[in-house]
C-alpha cells in the first residue's frame, strides 16, 4: 500500500472507518479518509491506504473474514451507542 507493509489490522481499519463515517462505496474512501491523517496516525499509519488497495483486500477476503469484520462492526456499533 503505497510501498508500505501494513498489518491486517491496519488494512481493515480504513474499511471499518469508512463504514462508520458513512461511505456507501469504495470510491468514497479516498475523498473521505485522505484528509484524516490524525485518524490514520492513531492506527500507526502516516495515511490510510487508497481505495485500490482496499479493493484488493476485499477481493481476497473469504466468508470467514467477512463474518469476522461483520462481528467487529456490530461490536463497535454497540460500543459506540
Amino acid at each position: 500500500m503505497r510501498g508500505k507493509n501494513y498489518s491486517i489490522f491496519q488494512r481493515l481499519t480504513p474499511i471499518m472507518a469508512s463504514v462508520m463515517i458513512g461511505c456507501e462505496s469504495i470510491k468514497d474512501i479516498n475523498p473521505v479518509l485522505d484528509p484524516e491523517p490524525l485518524t490514520a496516525n492513531m492506527s500507526g499509519m502516516e495515511h490510510f491506504p487508497d481505495q485500490s488497495q482496499i479493493n484488493i483486500v476485499l477481493i481476497r477476503m473469504d466468508q470467514i473474514s467477512v463474518d469476522l469484520v461483520h462481528s467487529l462492526h456490530l461490536f463497535v456499533s454497540i460500543a459506540c451507542s
